[in-house]
């Protein structure tokens, strides 16, 4: 097996150790593959930076730095990284995630309540204060870098290459930019470095999203939303009544006078003792398989999701249960983390009923113009999100 170069085609092999089968999308900073690793006989997410930052001597340095960092982040709430390397064309090997991102749920048209919005608020929260204790800021907290494991625990991904772009200052693709305000706090887009706050502001518009379906503050344009975002402040919704006092405290428009990531975790935490237990969140794992439409079987009883199997689209006879393509746009060129080609199978891990059918289409485009999948992020510094008018 011959180690790729800047080739990445199904059965290419990476570092003697990762054979990529499928690519699952395409976002601003990187390409995202399905890949199995053959040390450990499992699936995993292969992150490929696109050449316009590969070629940016300056850009890899950073990465190859940021790499180091992220691995060393251990946390239950933080995406895993297996391996890395600076190649021809850099790449990064993450964990895989079956349950999807928290922007194809919203996408499928589903909406949190506010016990889930505190529960899955909390875990972020409680990765993000583990990053800033070690000096790590993420930059980028968006739906598409919230994924769920199959039993809905969250992990955050994509630390490191949003920091990588800013300190490279590097070439980025031309849609990079696009949607880089639609999470933004007050201090980016008055062009301030972002800090640890940022983070926890940003968290706080995606929670609210979460809820409602909408991006708080979100403008015409980007000059209009950073306008908003300098101007006023987060309403928080009535449904989110019992969280109030906690997101208000994260979406402050000053840094100084807003909480910081623990505390908004703690904050949140509180809030959750007083609700009814959370029900399971309605993950909305999205697969692509390339050139063809396929049926994820998914069986949801019991509060987790399992993979039964996946056969071409339509061979049941029966109408997928979510649609990939609708809602406000969440996904930030997210490529799936969970392949299955059509016509194939995946044995069920604990045998049960219950099954329904996700619709799986290759490069579904949100109504943001971005792809959004399940599993893994494929965006960096503003990737692939865009203005929603």
């Amino acid at each position: 097996m011959a180690a790729v170069g800047t080739t990445f085609d199904s059965g290419s092999v990476l570092g003697d150790r990762f054979v990529l089968s499928s690519r699952l999308g395409t976002g601003a900073s990187a390409r995202v593959f399905l890949a199995t690793d053959l040390r450990r006989q499992c699936p995993v997410a292969v992150k490929v930076l696109h050449e316009s930052l590969a070629s940016d001597a300056r850009f890899v340095q950073q990465f190859e730095r940021e790499s180091r960092l992220v691995a060393s982040l251990h946390h239950d709430h933080i995406v895993t990284v297996i391996d890395a390397d600076e190649m021809a064309v850099p790449f990064i090997v993450t964990e895989y995630y079956a349950g999807g991102s928290l922007a194809s749920l919203l996408d499928s048209g589903a909406l949190l309540d506010a016990a889930q919005v505190a529960s899955v608020g909390a875990q972020a929260a409680g990765a993000l204060a583990h990053a800033h204790r070690q000096g790590l800021v993420h930059r980028d907290v968006k739906p598409s870098n919230l994924l769920f494991d199959a039993a809905g625990r969250l992990a955050l991904a994509d630390f490191g290459i949003a920091r990588a772009i800013a300190s490279a200052s590097a070439t980025e693709p031309t849609d990079a930019g696009a949607g880089a305000t639609r999470y933004a706090s007050p201090e980016q887009v008055m062009g301030r470095s972002a800090e640890p706050r940022t983070d926890v502001y940003s968290l706080a518009l995606v929670l609210v999203e979460a809820a409602t379906g909408t991006v708080p503050l979100l403008g015409d344009s980007p000059v209009a939303t950073m306008g908003r975002r300098v101007r006023e402040d987060v309403e928080i919704p009535d449904a989110l009544a019992p969280l109030r006092a906690a997101l208000i405290a994260a979406t402050d428009r000053e840094p100084d006078k807003r909480c910081d990531a623990a505390d908004l975790g703690e904050a949140l935490e509180a809030a959750a003792s007083e609700l009814p237990a959370p029900e399971p969140l309605p993950l909305a794992p999205v697969i692509s398989t390339g050139d063809d439409t396929a049926e994820l079987l998914v069986d949801r009883s019991g509060g987790s999701v399992r993979i039964l199997g996946a056969a071409p689209l339509g061979s049941s006879g029966e109408g997928p249960s979510h649609g990939s393509g609708e809602g406000p746009g969440h996904g930030s060129g997210e490529g799936p983390g969970h392949e299955v080609g059509a016509g194939s199978g995946v044995g069920p891990v604990d045998g049960a009923s219950g099954a329904d059918q996700i619709d799986l289409r290759s490069s579904e485009q949100s109504s943001h113009g971005s792809v959004s999948g399940a599993g893994v992020s494929a965006g960096g510094a503003g990737s692939g999100d865009s203005e929603s008018d």
